[in-house]
Parts: C-alpha cells; structure tokens; sequence
C-alpha cells in the first residue's frame, strides 16, 4: 500500500532520518510502517520525559514543604513551648486547610462577581439573573471579613511564619501550574498516542482484512478454475462417452429392432403353434380323461364282478363242506370256476396298467403343457422390456442430443466475450487500436506510441487519462 509524502504530517529529526531512500516520491508499506513506529517510539519518550519532570516537580514540592513544615514547627515550638509536636502540626495543618477554603471561596466569588459584572454589562432580558445585587454585596461583605479574618490571623504570626506561608503558596500555585501543563501536555500526548494506536489497529485491521478478502478471492478464484477447468474435462470426456454411447445404443438398436422384427414374427408363429398345441394337447388330456374314467369304470364293474364270483366260490365251498357225496361231480367246475378266476384277475392287473399308464401320460402331457405356457409368457415379458428398452434409450437419445445442442450453443458466446475482453483490456484506451506498450512513470496510465507521440509533438505535456504534467523522460516502454 503506497502512500504520498504530501499525505504524512512532517515529523521531528528523531522520528526518521532524512536519507536516499525517504527523499523518494513514494513509500510503501515497510517504511510507512517504520516511520508511524518511530514516530509512536518518539511520542511515547517525550511521555516518559514530561512523566519524569512531573514526578520530580512533586518530590520538590513535598520536599520544600516538608522544610516549611519543619520551619514553622521550629517557630511555634519557640511561640508556644507548653504545647506537644502534635497538637502544633494539627494547628498548622488546621490553618493551611482553612486558608486554602479561604482562598477557593474568595476565587468562587470573585468569579461570581465578574459575571454578574459582565451580565449587567450587557442585560440579557429574556434570561432571569441568577445572582440578585443584594447577594452580590453580601458576598462582597463576606469576602472582605475573611480577607480582614486572614490578616489578622497572619498578623498574629511572626514574620518568618508569613513569608514562608507566602513563599509556599506562591510555589504552590506556581507547581499546581506547571503540574496542570504538565498534565494537559501528558493528556494530549496520551489521546494523540492513543489516537495512532487507534489509527495504526484500524490500519492493520484494514489491511487485514483486505489482505484476507484478497487471500479468499484468490482462493475462490483459484478454486473456481480448478472446478471449472475439472467439469470441462469430466464435460468433455463425459461427451466423448456419450459420443460412443450414442453410436452404440445407434448399433445396438438398429440390431434390437431387427431383431425385435424378426423376433416379433418368430413371436407370433411360436405363439400359434403353442396355442395349436395347447388345444392339441387339451384335447388329448380330455380324451385321456375320458379313458382313464372309463377304465375306472370297468374297473369298478370288475371289481363288483369279482367280488360276486369271490361270493359265489365261498358259497360252493360251503356247499361242498355240506354236501361230500356230491365231490366227485364238482371238480371239473371247480377248474372252470378257476380258469374264469384267474382270467378276471389278469385282465383286473392289465386294467390297473392300462390306468397307471393314462396317468403317467397325462401328467407327462400337462407339464408340457405349462413349460409350453411358460415359455409363452417368457416370450411377451422379453419383447414388452425390449420394447421399453427401446423407447428409454430413445428418450436418452434425444435428451443427450439437447444437451450436447445447449453445452455447444453455451461454449461459443463466453469464449467470444472472453476474447474481446482480453482484446479491450490490452489495447490503448485512446485510439483503441494499437496495442499499449508505453507507461507514464509520474501515474504509471499505459497506452501506444503512438499516441503519446503525438501529445509530445503538439507539446501537451500531460497525461491524457489523469491530467498529470510529465516530461519524455518520463516514458518508459513496457511489453504486455
């Protein structure tokens, strides 16, 4: 941060030295900052010195009053030798205290009396007096008692006594005097030390603060490129990506499709000859239904028919039991009965194969029945996602062609603007034209040769921007 000489208040010798590097045009901020430090440095041991000759004054004053003191302790023990140390330092003390109210309550009223003076001078009719005449006189009255009071009790003293009590007064007054300076002094050296403290905290909380603004600009900035500078690239490789994606969904459809066609029709005839078989095999199962009710049914009618015959044999048997002459006519049927038994019971056992095979054929028929069911249903499922999945990457299409339209149209007009600025800010700010390579070092403004050229030619010795007078030695070439 640079700052004028003109700006800074002159200081003394002891503050900063007059040399090659203060007699500049310009300070920066390290030597403003060690001319403000020497010149706190400065004020602050003009405070020790006033601080140290007041403490002094004060030392001598109670020195000198302490030899007063003694002095007329001396005097009144000679006066009144009855009377202790004590009971005489308490009359003194006594006296000076009453001689100082004495001396506060005359100065009050003479006070008083110079206002009501200058108030009757100059009448103020709208504003009531705050002092009547009447206690004007008896103040005055007041005052010439016990300045007649004073001088009798001085008179009463020897006269050592009175010149001292005199002498100590008027050195009193004469310390209380140059204390109050002293003092003023020290209250303005402490408000003006206190007032650069001030300026210097509010100085270094600017600077601070600008240098921490500056700190997070720059870093916001900073951040900023790296961000945008990162989602280019991730931008970028994201449409590279998306590039090869969309060739690839390109292909990929154009591939489903035809294969969505030739699948649609495979489709369609798969599903005629699923439904064909399925009413081939409906047809089948209700047929072999049909058997398997009917062998059961003859299955039953046999059953019932053994079970007669089973009747009718036990019936013989004890028939036989009961009747033994007729045994040797019964034989043959016998054997009849057992050949027609045994005949039953081998068609009964081809019945329940006859059946068990209907079964089996019918339940190998209904689970080719649902694989074929299945199968259908599998086929619609895959052509219903392939048809959503068809019109998802459509709609990822055209979403990612609107993108990539927008990001297109958004790239050309910034890096347009970018460029005229950049343009704007290197050419010079007169003709606009030439590019700025000259600078002013009086006010370091920046524009052509040309231009500055010109100005010289027709003696206009200033600077076009700010009005600063300048000579061509004060032009220097730069390169941008």
């Amino acid at each position: 941060m640079e700052k004028r000489r003109a700006d800074v208040p002159p200081l003394k010798k002891i503050a900063y030295d007059a040399s090659a590097v203060g007699e500049g045009n310009w300070w920066d901020e390290e030597q403003t900052t060690t001319i403000l430090q020497k010149k706190i440095d400065a004020i602050f041991a003009q405070m020790e010195e006033y601080k140290r000759v007041a403490e002094h004054a004060e030392s001598e004053k109670l020195r000198i009053e302490r030899a007063k003191v003694d002095d007329l302790l001396s005097l009144l023990e000679n006066v009144h030798p009855d009377k202790a140390n004590s009971e005489i330092q308490e009359i003194i003390k006594k006296e000076i205290l009453n001689c100082q109210q004495h001396m506060q309550t005359i100065s009050q009223l003479r006070k008083r009396a110079s206002q009501a003076k200058e108030f009757a001078v100059q009448p103020q009719p709208e504003a009531t007096p705050a002092i009547d005449a009447s206690e004007i006189s008896e103040h005055i009255n007041r005052i010439d008692s016990l300045e007649s009071k004073v001088l009798h009790m001085t008179s009463r003293l020897p006269p050592n006594y009175t010149k001292l009590v005199k002498a100590l007064e008027q050195e009193n007054r004469d310390l209380s005097l140059s204390i109050k300076v002293l003092t003023e002094k020290i209250e303005e050296f402490i408000k003006k030390d206190a007032e650069s403290c001030r300026e210097k905290e509010k100085a270094e909380k600017r600077i601070e603060e600008i240098f921490q603004t500056s700190s997070k600009k720059e870093s916001e900035l900073l951040a900023e490129k790296e961000r945008i500078c990162t989602e280019k690239d991730i931008l970028q490789k994201r449409v590279n990506e998306l590039y090869l994606a969309l060739e690839t969904l390109n292909s990929t459809i154009v591939e489903q499709t035809r294969d969505l066609e030739n699948v649609s029709e495979n489709r369609v005839e798969c599903a005629n000859q699923c439904h064909i078989r399925i009413k081939e095999l409906e047809n089948k199962e209700i047929d072999r239904l049909e058997e398997v009710a009917f062998l059961v049914r003859k299955y039953i009618d046999t059953g019932k028919k053994n079970d007669l015959l089973l009747e009718e044999i036990t019936e013989l048997k004890h028939q036989i039991k009961h009747s033994a002459p007729q045994m040797i006519s019964i034989p043959e049927e016998s054997n009849n009965d057992k050949e027609i038994i045994k005949t039953l019971q081998e068609e009964l056992h081809q019945l329940k194969v006859d059946v068990e095979r209907s079964k089996i054929d019918y339940l190998e028929r209904k689970s080719s029945a649902n694989y074929h069911k299945r199968k259908s249903v599998q086929y619609e499922a895959e052509l219903s996602a392939a048809r959503k999945a068809a019109s998802d990457l459509a709609e990822v299409n055209k979403h990612l062609q609107s993108r990539l339209h927008e990001s297109e149209k958004s790239k050309k007009p910034s890096s347009q603007r970018d460029i005229e600025l950049y343009q704007g800010m290197i050419r010079c700010s007169l003709c606009s034209t030439n590019i700025k390579n000259v600078a002013l070092k009086r006010c370091m403004h920046l524009m052509c040769r040309t231009c500055i050229d010109e100005r010289m030619a027709s003696r206009q010795k200033t600077c076009p921007l700010c009005g600063t007078t300048c000579t061509p030695n004060d032009i220097v070439s730069v390169y941008l």
